[in-house]
């Protein structure tokens, strides 16, 4: 069952990003032209979509079209709404983030998903388990041999999973449609909890103590983990810059934090903006050293570690 944490708070966004329920949660952007890529909003006082010109494509990089909707964009009626008008499916008795229980972390650890068996197939097996038990990478019965990338909060809370499909070369499994799914949705011989209230956590905040002054952030999970193998430094996963909020950096305040965008067009610039808000409350590195490669765009970290050891992918 669901666990429910009280949080001082007594209003919420009125609009929010259509949840990722499969591909049929996603449009085709008007400004790429991309199928199942383009995110809506939704009115969570009633459940309808907003006009489809509000929305975010989830091809940040490549296309970054991004238009939350504003007051006057909504006939001037407000953009924060008091709790106890938002309907039960959205918001249920006051704003609270729902957990996990964590037996369900701790037997997803077969370390047998196809991603685990990529990183045992390319680097050593003792530092491969070192890693996936540290950051308590499980397995998904959603698809066989799908991997869950737990979301642990700094209070050792299970926030949800993220599950994705990897092929036995270590690239997400994108067709038919992308295999990415998340545990607190999931249907397939685990507990469907009805009304869940999303709260995520960038992956790895478990790992953020007093003892560590210095962090460094990627934007993939699967990066995160690959960054880790034979180092001593503490790397998190944001799940994308658009994922970059307040509530999620805030166990980050006070420390360093290197970022390192996926390479593309002004990629540092658009993070530069996106955490320009944070500057007084953490010290704030943003690292270029992608940009100064002759990988594609879209390529990060993991890609360039792989292939400075001759691992392709």
């Amino acid at each position: 069952m669901a666990r429910e944490t009280k949080i001082k708070r007594e209003v919420t966004n009125r609009y929010i990003l259509q949840p990722y329920t499969g591909p049929s949660s996603r449009i085709t952007c008007k400004n790429c032209g991309a199928k199942h890529s383009f995110a809506r909003y939704v009115d969570k006082t009633t459940g309808d979509l907003l006009d489809e010109k509000f929305g975010r494509c989830d091809r940040v990089e490549k296309c970054g079209y991004f238009q939350p909707p504003s007051g006057k964009d909504v006939q001037n009626s407000t953009l924060m709404v008091s709790l106890k008008d938002v309907k039960k499916e959205f918001i249920k008795n006051n704003d609270f983030i729902s957990i996990l229980d964590f037996k369900r972390v701790v037997e997803s650890m077969t370390f047998k998903d196809k991603f685990s068996n990529f990183l045992y197939k390319h680097f050593d097996s003792e530092e491969v388990t070192k890693v996936l038990l540290k950051y308590r990478v499980g397995e998904s019965s959603k698809w066989e041999g799908a991997t869950v990338f737990w979301q642990i909060d700094e209070e050792l809370e299970v926030r949800t999973g993220k599950i994705i499909l990897y092929g036995e070369d270590g690239k997400r499994v994108k067709k038919p449609f992308p295999k990415m799914y998340w545990e607190h949705l999931s249907d397939k011989g685990l507990e469907v909890i009805p009304d869940f209230n999303l709260a995520q956590c960038f992956f790895g905040t478990h790992l953020i103590s007093d003892e560590i002054d210095t962090y460094h952030v990627v934007e993939a999970e699967k990066t995160a983990l690959i960054c880790s193998l034979n180092s001593d430094k503490t790397w998190l996963a944001t799940g994308g810059i658009e994922l970059i909020t307040e509530a999620r950096l805030k166990p980050l305040y006070g420390k360093k934090v290197i970022f390192y965008p996926d390479k593309g067009p002004k990629a540092y610039e658009k993070w530069a903006k996106k955490l320009e808000p944070f500057k007084d409350k953490m010290t704030i590195v943003i690292n270029k050293s992608l940009e100064k490669t002759d990988l594609e765009e879209g390529a990060d970290l993991a890609d360039l570690k792989l292939k400075n050891l001759n691992i392709n992918i």
